[in-house]
Formats: structure tokens, sequence, C-alpha cells
């Protein structure tokens, strides 16, 4: 019974909404539906931009953290300190795109990570390879699940 109210209520608003449509003019018709169209690509468009954008700031992290890597190897704890400043800047960036997340809470422990990494570095103190092994395959897991 209950199967049969729900359909006819179904068949009900399908008559209505074709009542009402079919009393409007058809440029009417037309301009909502383009509308509704034009606004449902355009926060596909966004949201692809936004993910675009998004993996784009953790490569340019990673790139950074890299080059930090690097310069620590070669005893430029200087110039690797300012490449980690530049790895938290994109991952900042990453953060502003994204917004809040589930994933949030690692982006937070990793920007931890390289503060403290930084700290230390600034100081003109070594960094073992281990910390920067540990922020970069936090990175690389940020990346790979986006």
């Amino acid at each position: 019974m209950i199967k049969f109210i729900g359909i006819v209520f179904l068949l009900g608003g399908i008559f209505w909404a074709g009542y009402y449509i079919g009393q409007q003019p058809p440029e009417e018709v037309k301009r909502t539906i383009r509308t509704l169209s034009e606004n449902v690509v355009d926060k596909t468009v966004g949201l692809e931009e936004g993910r675009l954008g998004l993996k784009q700031e953790f490569l340019e992290a990673k790139s950074r953290l890299l080059d930090g890597k690097a310069e620590i190897l070669d005893g430029e704890y200087g110039e690797a300190a300012k490449a980690l400043g530049e790895s938290l800047s994109h991952l900042k960036n990453a953060v502003e795109i994204q917004g809040k997340k589930t994933s949030q809470v690692v982006i937070d422990g990793l920007v931890d990570k390289l503060n403290a990494i930084k700290q230390t570095l600034a100081s003109g103190q070594n960094v073992s390879q281990e910390k920067i092994d540990e922020a970069q395959k936090d990175l690389d897991a940020l990346i790979s699940k986006e």
C-alpha cells in the first residue's frame, strides 16, 4: 500500500514538473537548463583545479626538501635551512588550498618535523638522514594519497 502511494506521489510530482515547465516559454527553459549545466561544469572544473594545485604544491615541497637534503650532504646547512623554509611555504600553500580535511593532521605533523629540522640546521648543527628520510616518506604518502 505504501509502495502504491509512493508511486502515485512520484508520478504526480513528475506530472506537476512537466506542467510547470510547459507553462514557461521555451527560451526561459533553455536559459535555466544552460545556467544549471554551466554551474555544474564550473564546480567540477573548480574541484579538479584544486586537486591539481594541491598536488603541485606537494611536489614543489618535495623538490625543496630534496634540495635541502642535497645541501646537508654538501655541508651547506644555511642553504639547507633555506630550502626547507621554501618546502614549508609550499606545504602551507597546500593547507590553504586543501582547507580542513582528514590529512590535515599528517600535514601538521610534517610541518612540525620540518620546522624542527630547519631550526637545527639554522643553528649550524647537522641533522641525521633518518629524520629527513622520515619527513620525505610522509610527504611521499601525501602525494600518493592525492
